[in-house]
């Protein structure tokens, strides 16, 4: 009974004061008009992220063309970017991955930093290791690059690096690429023996040989004398001392010269 009198009296309120009953309709259509236009909104927002995701993603226009590679002269640039995958989206190019398949797979290369050239382009810069002289150890070849590491095996190939010093290792022991085989300093001390002892002392370099230590550097010539070389001295001092024998009794040389103790010269 009281709530028929209570909704009859809200009836009659109504009738009373319309204008309160018209005010309420009113702002019940316009918040249904409001939250009509916000879902419209959200619905082209989201239309929209859906665009540009698919533009920037799945459409041709970041997909990469453009391969640009410097920094290589041992190594063409057909086979560094024969290794970068073709035809993908700039933004999911993994340089990280690549970077490391182009090293574990190119052993000319010591490093390799890959950079992204919006829109379509990726820029490959590498770092190779020098060529300095060729290490044997039984019947393998090695090249070794000026800091004395071993980083590539080119025993089916080595007729192509005839213009490197060939320093053979009497004890044929193994060699792990990648890691350092002898000091710079015994690589620097070769390479100037081997570039100079022709103009020097008229000699010829065919081989070197190492027999227990790196200290103890034996060259054998063209000419077939072996030249004894102590590596922890000066090269330049001891070619002026071979060139000093050299100039006094080259005839008398059949066998070796000895220049390993500092200030004196033998030779039989």
């Amino acid at each position: 009974m009281v709530r028929r009198r209570l909704i009859k009296r809200e009836r009659t309120q109504n009738f009373r004061q319309p204008k309160i009953y018209l005010e309420r309709k009113e702002r019940k259509r316009t918040e249904l008009r409001i939250s009509s236009f916000l879902s419209m909104g959200n619905i082209l927002i989201v239309a929209a992220l859906i665009v540009f995701l698919w533009w920037l993603f799945l459409s041709s226009s970041f997909v990469v063309r453009d391969i640009i590679i410097e920094g290589n002269n041992l190594v063409t640039t057909e086979k560094i970017s024969s290794i970068v995958p073709k035809d993908k989206n700039i933004f999911i190019v993994n340089t990280g991955n690549i970077e490391k398949k182009i090293k574990q797979n190119i052993p000319e290369i010591n490093d390799v930093q890959i950079y992204k050239g919006f829109p379509d382009a990726l820029k490959i810069v590498v770092v190779e290791f020098d060529q300095a002289i060729v290490w044997k150890t039984g019947d393998k070849f090695y090249l070794l690059d000026s800091q004395g590491r071993a980083y590539k095996d080119v025993t089916a190939d080595i007729s192509s690096f005839s213009n490197l010093p060939i320093i053979e290792d009497a004890q044929k022991l193994p060699v792990d690429l990648q890691k350092q085989i002898v000091s710079p300093s015994f690589v620097a001390f070769s390479l100037n023996i081997y570039k100079n002892i022709a103009e020097m002392a008229n000699l010829h370099p065919d081989r070197f040989v190492i027999s227990e230590t790196t200290f103890d550097l034996n060259l054998y010539t063209k000419e077939g004398a072996m030249i004894k070389f102590d590596s922890t001295r000066s090269s330049n001092k001891q070619l002026n001392d071979l060139k000093a024998v050299m100039i006094q009794g080259a005839g008398n040389i059949n066998e070796y010269v000895d220049l390993r103790v500092d200030g004196w010269a033998y030779y039989k």
